[in-house]
C-alpha cells in the first residue's frame, strides 16, 4: 500500500484546499498512478488509475516520478503530455512531485479546463509551482510526523 493511501483523508483535504484557493481542479496521484484525491471530475475517480498507468511508454506522470520537480504543460500538444485520445477538454496543467526521503511518491496536478483557468495557470506559473511545492512538502512532513510517532510508540 502506498504511503499516500495511508493518509488519504489528509491528502483529500490538501486537494480541496488547493482547489479552493486556485479555483481549479486538483488531482493527487501516488507512485503507482492511482488517484488518491481529487476535486471536480476527479473526485468520482478516486481509487482508480490514471490512463498513463496502462502504458509502457513514459509520459508526463511517469517522467515526473522518475526525475522529480515541477512541470508546466502550456501546450497540450507537448509530446510528454501523452496521446491525444487522453485529452478531454484539458487546456493545460501544472504538476509537482511529492517526495519522501528522496523518493518520489506522488504527484499533485492542477488541470485547466477553461481559458480563464489556463490563463491563470500560465500567467502565475512561478507562484503556483512554489505553492504546489509547499503543499507537497506539507504532505511529506505529515508522513514524517506519522513515522516519528510510530517510532516513539514502538520504543515505549
Amino acid at each position: 500500500m502506498s504511503r499516500l493511501v495511508k493518509i488519504q483523508p489528509t491528502v483529500q483535504q490538501v486537494a480541496n484546499a488547493i482547489s479552493t484557493v486556485l479555483n481549479i481542479e486538483t488531482l493527487i496521484l501516488d507512485e503507482n498512478l492511482k488517484i488518491i484525491a481529487g476535486t471536480g471530475q476527479y473526485q468520482e475517480r478516486i481509487g482508480t488509475y490514471e490512463a498513463e498507468s496502462r502504458y509502457v511508454e513514459e509520459f508526463l506522470y511517469k517522467y515526473l516520478l522518475r526525475v522529480g520537480g515541477t512541470y508546466v504543460v502550456d501546450d497540450i500538444k507537448d509530446p510528454l503530455y501523452g496521446p491525444t485520445e487522453w485529452i478531454s477538454g484539458e487546456k493545460g496543467e501544472i504538476c509537482c512531485t511529492i517526495s519522501y526521503h528522496e523518493k518520489h511518491i506522488g504527484i499533485i496536478s492542477l488541470v485547466a479546463f477553461t481559458e480563464e483557468q489556463y490563463n491563470h495557470l500560465i500567467d502565475n506559473q512561478f507562484s503556483i509551482c512554489n505553492y504546489l511545492k509547499n503543499m507537497a512538502t506539507l504532505l511529506s512532513s505529515y508522513l514524517e510526523n506519522i513515522d516519528h510517532v510510530r517510532d516513539l510508540n514502538v520504543q515505549s
